[in-house]
């Protein structure tokens, strides 16, 4: 006896239509001229309806073997490599089956019980680190959203496709990056989602440290904005909801000199820059610094949680705060960072662009040294170059 209508039915809801092992879309499929047919999902069982059948062995009853609970939604397709004419398959095991079918239904329900305005608009930026061109792919971005955010991403493109700002063609010579051909594409590109009325941005970026502040930067903290980190232990770009958090702490130059304009800011958050790196002609200024608290050693694998970016993200705006009130003579910071892909973003969000946070120089490492990339000018410094170049 199969497994009733109703019963049928539930599948194919808790699979949103959709194949749990290649997700085609099974209410209808398309005659070449483009006209609708019949839909073609079967429900399959994973534990064999008969012990004559595939997977067959298994420990469920037999009484339960059309339950809901064993039955999944294939595609004509992957049901004939399922069901293949052997009693056990290597590939398509018991286990391997029912793991699908759990994480896949438990996706379709995620997804359907996101509210139509609870939306974030994904912005890609993809660049070249040490030779080696990234970025987020479309479905990084929505598994890692979905994931996290419980938003529906959307993108400002009708067909996402390529990254919506692609620094992989930025040119280099020996002298360096171009860094003021990044910064032009950045600030062009990241004006369409800051200007285009969106609420909330998800945001998945790759690339030097200071096209990344500068990106975020340019986002400012004026819109919603969830910032996504790409962790090298698993390559992938989703938060590790359960990971141990990392809180993060300042510390700011003792007595500085009034008449000192300038200062720098090291940031260890992925990794440790000692004060005896810097480049000779800033080892005389004052020292800022902001870093795990308690002595941690920053790593690779510290940005595993999304509440040590948002520990990080809170001493970041203490931090420029605090130089407001007692430093606010330090006109010009500049920023020397071992940081991962989110801190930076957050670090050029939060710095405020008004005339009263400092502008900030930031630094490259190349070859062991640490040379000037760009400057995130302030509002008033930035209106003083206009003018000088009028």
């Amino acid at each position: 006896m199969s497994a009733d209508e109703l019963t049928k039915r539930q599948v194919w809801v808790r699979s949103g239509g959709r194949c749990v092992i290649c997700h085609k879309y099974l209410l209808e499929d398309y005659l070449e001229d483009g006209s609708a047919i019949r839909q073609i999902g079967e429900v399959a069982h994973v534990a064999g309806e008969s012990v004559k059948g595939p997977r067959g062995s298994s420990a469920v009853l037999s009484e339960n073997r059309n339950d809901a609970t064993n039955l999944i939604l294939l595609c004509p397709n992957d049901h004939r490599g399922a069901d293949k004419r052997r009693l056990e398959d290597p590939l398509f095991s018991e286990e391997y089956l029912q793991a699908l079918k759990y994480s896949w239904e438990s996706f379709i329900k995620t997804v359907t019980g996101i509210a139509p305005d609870h939306t974030t608009t994904v912005l890609r930026l993809a660049g070249t680190v040490k030779g080696a061109p990234g970025g987020a792919s479309v479905t990084d971005a929505a598994t890692a959203v979905m994931s996290h955010s419980r938003r529906m991403p959307e993108h400002l493109r009708v067909l996402p496709g390529p990254p919506d700002i692609d620094l992989v063609p930025m040119p280099e010579s020996t002298e360096g990056p171009d860094w003021a051909w990044g910064l032009s594409t950045i600030n062009s590109a990241a004006s369409r989602f800051r200007d285009s009325g969106v609420n909330h941005i998800s945001v998945f970026a790759f690339a030097y440290v200071p096209l990344l502040v500068a990106l975020g930067a340019v986002l400012d903290d004026n819109i919603a904005v969830d910032i996504y980190e790409r962790h090298r232990a698993t390559e992938s770009w989703v938060w590790n909801e359960s990971a141990t958090p990392v809180p993060f702490a300042f510390a700011m130059a003792g007595d500085v000199d009034p008449d000192q304009t300038e200062g720098v800011l090291i940031v260890n958050a992925s990794g440790t820059v000692s004060p005896s790196e810097l480049p000779p002609d800033l080892k005389a200024l004052p020292l800022f610094t902001i870093a795990p608290a308690g002595g941690a050693t920053p790593s690779t694998s510290t940005f595993e949680s999304p509440d040590t970016l948002a520990m990080f993200d809170a001493t970041v705006r203490l931090f420029f705060a605090e130089m407001e009130v007692r430093h606010k003579h330090v006109r010009r910071l500049h920023v020397i960072a071992a940081v991962p892909v989110s801190a930076a973003v957050t670090l050029g969000r939060r710095r405020a662009a008004d005339s009263a946070a400092p502008a900030l120089a930031l630094y490259h490492r190349t070859n062991d040294n640490y040379l000037h990339a760009l400057d995130i000018p302030t509002s008033t410094s930035a209106n003083h170059a206009q003018e000088a170049q009028r």
